[in-house]
């Protein structure tokens, strides 16, 4: 005997329900980010009704006067999703990298030189957040972020110069003041504004 039409269409529905994205229930795709501080990103997110997981690669270039900077955020992390709705609560690890090229003028034996000087700072944390996300198709969503310091940043400084004891001191100067900047900072904030993705 065939079944009703209300009751077929039910059926249909349900299904469509149940099939969310071209892996069932399970969806994922990329993301782009406008944010605060560090700026622009592209990841990649994956979600359940109830959990998922995301990842973003977050920069900008920065110049001031006579010294230009890259900062950049790697971001690893699980989110909650405890109503099953847009809300979420997030916990991960970040990388934040600060890295900085100038040129020195320096005096060696009475003659001036320009001196190619790199510097980098890179600081492990643990990130936790909240924001709102959709389920599938197209999302728009904003997040907060709250990484605190693993441990005390790693400071690698890069010279043309040889190994004279006033390039040793200059290093250890710039480190020294590298790892007091970050005492001084014992957690970072990234506020994203704009979350654009697609799960499919």
């Amino acid at each position: 005997m065939q079944q009703p039409v209300a009751a077929n269409a039910a059926e249909n529905e349900e299904g469509r329900e149940k099939r969310r994205c071209a892996a069932g229930e399970f969806c994922f795709g990329p993301v782009l980010t406008a944010g605060v501080l560090n700026v622009f990103g592209v990841g990649v997110q994956a979600r359940m009704q109830y959990w998922g997981i995301a990842f973003d690669y977050q920069f900008i270039s920065l110049g001031y006067k006579s010294v230009d900077g890259d900062l950049s955020l790697i971001t690893i992390e699980g989110r909650v999703y405890p109503f099953g709705n847009a809300f979420f609560i997030s916990a991960g690890f970040a990388w934040q990298n600060i890295a900085l090229q100038t040129i020195v003028h320096a005096t060696i034996e009475g003659v001036t030189i320009d001196v190619d000087t790199k510097g980098k700072v890179n600081i492990p944390l643990f990130k936790l957040g909240l924001g709102v996300g959709g389920r599938d198709g197209f999302v728009f969503g904003l997040d907060l972020g709250v990484g605190f310091r693993l441990s005390d940043a790693d400071v690698k400084l890069q010279t043309d110069l040889p190994q004279i004891p006033e390039v040793i001191a200059a290093e250890a100067e710039f480190r020294q003041a590298a790892n007091k900047w970050v005492e001084w900072m014992p957690f970072t904030v990234q506020l994203n504004l704009l979350r654009l993705s697609y799960l499919f």
